[in-house]
């Protein structure tokens, strides 16, 4: 099993060439490897030239690195994207199984959990929400779980933070997914389960308990959420509007267009406004600073590739 990440230089202002064995990097590497996942880091070939001893760096720890171009301009020269990620870590192994997650993410797998793993089938896939702790001292429950936002069972507090799938599923997504959808930015979480579920493949979750990650205030900037948001989505409504689609993704078309249109009545206008309210109620500025036609793309994609409220 190999896992894709994108191990930063540095990770909460700490370099990772200076950082001693119990630094969060270190903690999360650590954990993939006894998950029995073997980490591979793709970094941009401008941020490797930045940090030319990144690169030995992960080796000592036992991690290879895979370069790749860095993304068009506007996007940061540091974080890789999405498909090119894939695109070179499927090539290396066409056979195996493949999982995705960010940088800071600390595997926490049951039994269960790995078995379940080990036996995915070419026609599943598996996606997990994390949850956020605040010291490894504390053994999270499911009541832990930062799923759902307080007070708004419709939004998820978080997005998604691990995708595991066969080499083989990934390939069938890569016509779906934007060169917008960057590691270490918004998006790319919603959009690559979105992007199984429209290649026919059966996702179900992991409990979030088994991904851990410890709370910090977001790191990128607001405007990717609205950039990200409308050249991701139209990239993929593009590539799939004209094949046959399952019902949960003609429903996602369906929705992507009365988003698109322009406000025609009152009704119409009404909902946006609740949607507004809504996320004003979260208290999260990316949120509150949303194109409102991007709330409900957000609303839309969530309903399909996150754990419904009843399942907790």
């Amino acid at each position: 099993m190999y896992l894709i990440v994108s191990i930063p230089p540095i990770l909460r202002c700490v370099q990772y060439a200076s950082a001693d064995n119990d630094s969060l990097q270190n903690l999360a590497i650590q954990s993939w490897k006894d998950s029995g996942f073997t980490p591979l880091s793709v970094n941009t070939i401008a941020e490797l030239n930045r940090y030319p001893e990144h690169a030995q760096e992960l080796a000592r720890m036992g991690v290879d690195c895979f370069s790749v171009e860095a993304p068009k301009l506007p996007y940061p020269d540091y974080l890789p994207s999405l498909r090119a990620a894939l695109l070179r870590v499927i090539a290396a192994f066409p056979e195996s199984l493949i999982a995705v997650t960010n940088a800071d993410i600390i595997f926490n797998l049951s039994e269960s959990g790995l078995t379940t793993l080990r036996l995915l089938g070419e026609a599943n896939c598996l996606v997990a929400h994390r949850t956020d702790i605040d010291s490894l001292g504390h053994k999270p429950t499911l009541a832990d779980q930062s799923i759902v936002a307080e007070g708004n069972p419709s939004f998820f507090g978080s997005g998604i933070d691990f995708v595991a799938a066969k080499a083989c599923s990934f390939s069938t997504t890569l016509d779906c997914l934007s060169g917008d959808l960057i590691l270490g930015l918004p998006w790319w979480d919603l959009f690559l389960p979105l992007a199984l579920v429209a290649s026919n493949h059966n996702l179900n979750h992991l409990d979030s308990t088994q991904f851990l990650h410890f709370r910090h205030s977001d790191r990128w900037e607001e405007k990717w959420w609205n950039l990200i948001g409308k050249k991701s989505s139209r990239f993929f409504y593009l590539a799939v509007r004209r094949n046959v689609m399952e019902p949960p993704i003609r429903k996602w078309i369906d929705g992507y267009l009365r988003a698109s249109t322009p406000l025609r009545a009152l009704r119409e206008t009404v909902r946006r406004l609740k949607c507004r309210l809504r996320a004003f109620a979260l208290q999260k500025q990316y949120v509150q600073s949303l194109d409102p036609r991007l709330l409900d793309i957000v609303y839309l994609t969530e309903s399909l590739v996150c754990i419904p409220p009843q399942m907790h």
